[in-house]
């Protein structure tokens, strides 16, 4: 490297703060010691064959952004997920294997070791991808049902903890004279994404293969290994979730309409492209019989199974289906339910913090479990008003990008009917970057964020009366 290549590249940490990650780094192995205890030896030798695979790639995009330290902050970032997951674990030590366990992971872990291949086809469609690599999981290191199964989500770990790897990446490349280590911690400590990566669900590893297509082909350095890049993570995006695909679209389209790369008339041929793509997707969709896909009901009835299904859960128990989801989902009108739908994807969790509601889990521990959910939630309302503060301030620079990457993503939670944080993942990458230029850009108290949180206070006091 030479001397005018050394100025170009900024420093992730200073001198002082490096020490300090070093040392917290250098905990890892202690960590991964413990979790053995948990989940038998076979936890530390993939966890090391993980970060042996992928660390070279992190390598590869620190060179690419030009910030040194990356691979430092990668470690970082999977030594803290692995202490949240720790902690968890001797937190719920009555039962820890709830600490893997929230939404549907109870399901995944039992799949994985049902042998009714059948059964499991009928009841995840081709979202049985996920299922069938938590199996090979189980062969490869001859886990037991009985076992706690620490090994399911180390893939989540250390694949989610590119995530910031990336966000640090398209910073460089959509806002330049934004400070790397705003959006470095921003992603780092972001309590949501590291319990959503330490427990048996695919939610991370999607946000994870989607997160690609914002990040490559920014530069032609290296094009065949990009190329290559992207191919595997489309494969895996659409085997563990086919419906990440429209999103995938949307995020590719957003980057040629309002991305830095193309000129005007490459951007009028690809658009043109695009479009015919998509009219013949749909016309052959409305014309073919695809139910197979969508576990044998129709792809265009899916958002009406969603709220038939949250109609039954919340008729039971309105806490478990969310109580004003429940009444949102009841409304008579289909772009007024994808509206208000849009804004609970972008609000989600509501209300903010929910351990003191109603019990999660199956043990005795299950106000603990229900905390470190609600860290995730807490965490996102107090980012809250930056993000909305970084969307303005790309709204007004007129650069659409990444404030219409999330819409996009938020919108198509609202047209299928789910609406749940952990789906907003997949946007995670412009949603860190949003917040650290809102951060970047203001002070952390200034009067729209006084009177966010004012609103915030008040917003939630009337929605526990009320509902």
């Amino acid at each position: 490297m030479n001397a005018h290549e050394k100025k170009n590249y900024s420093n992730l940490f200073s001198t002082n703060i490096e020490k300090i990650v070093i040392l917290f780094c250098s905990s890892i192995l202690l960590i991964y010691a413990l979790l053995s205890l948990y989940g038998g030896t076979s936890v530390l030798v993939f966890g090391t064959v993980l970060l042996l695979l992928i660390t070279p790639l992190v390598y590869f995009f620190q060179e690419l952004s030009k910030v040194k330290g990356l691979v430092l902050g990668f470690i970082f970032v999977v030594t803290y997920k692995s202490l949240f997951l720790l902690t968890k674990l001797i937190v719920l030590s009555d039962q820890p294997k709830n600490a893997l366990i929230i939404n549907d992971a109870a399901g995944y872990i039992a799949s994985a070791f049902n042998p009714n291949i059948i059964e499991l086809v009928l009841n995840y469609g081709i979202d049985l991808g996920y299922v069938f690599f938590l199996k090979t999981l189980v062969q490869l290191f001859s886990i037991s049902s009985f076992d706690i199964p620490i090994i399911f989500v180390l893939p989540n770990i250390f694949l989610s903890s590119l995530i910031v790897v990336f966000s640090v990446y398209l910073a460089r490349v959509v806002f330049p004279s934004l400070n790397p280590i705003y959006v470095f911690w921003v992603a780092a400590i972001d309590p949501m994404l590291a319990n959503f990566s330490t427990v048996a669900l695919k939610d991370s590893l999607v946000a994870t293969f989607v997160s690609v297509s914002l990040v490559v082909f920014i530069t032609k350095r290296k094009f065949i290994l990009q190329l290559i890049i992207w191919i595997l993570s489309m494969i895996a995006s659409f085997t563990l979730r086919y419906r990440s695909f429209p999103i995938i679209a949307g995020l590719i389209g957003s980057r040629i309409l309002f991305g830095y790369e193309l000129s005007k008339a490459t951007k009028i041929i690809f658009t043109t492209v695009l479009s015919c793509i998509l009219i013949i997707t749909l016309f052959l969709g409305a014309l073919t019989n695809l139910n197979f896909l969508n576990r044998g009901k129709s792809i265009l009835d899916t958002e009406k199974t969603h709220v038939e299904k949250l109609a039954i859960k919340g008729q039971a128990d309105i806490k478990n289906t969310g109580r004003l989801g429940f009444i949102i989902n009841n409304l008579p009108s289909f772009p007024l339910r994808v509206s208000a739908r849009t804004l609970m994807s972008f609000l989600a969790p509501i209300p903010p913090v929910q351990f003191y509601q109603f019990s999660w889990g199956s043990g005795s521990s299950d106000l603990q479990a229900r905390i470190f959910r609600d860290l995730g939630g807490i965490y996102w309302y107090i980012m809250m008003p930056f993000s909305l503060l970084g969307i303005f301030y790309f709204l007004k620079k007129k650069q659409y990008f990444l404030p219409l990457s999330l819409f996009i993503v938020i919108l198509a939670m609202g047209i299928g009917g789910w609406v749940d944080a952990r789906m907003r993942l997949m946007a995670i990458v412009p949603i860190y970057i949003l917040i650290a230029t809102g951060l970047s850009e203001n002070k952390f108290v200034n009067l729209f964020s006084i009177g966010f949180y004012s609103a915030l206070l008040i917003s939630w006091l009337s929605y526990e009366i009320i509902f």
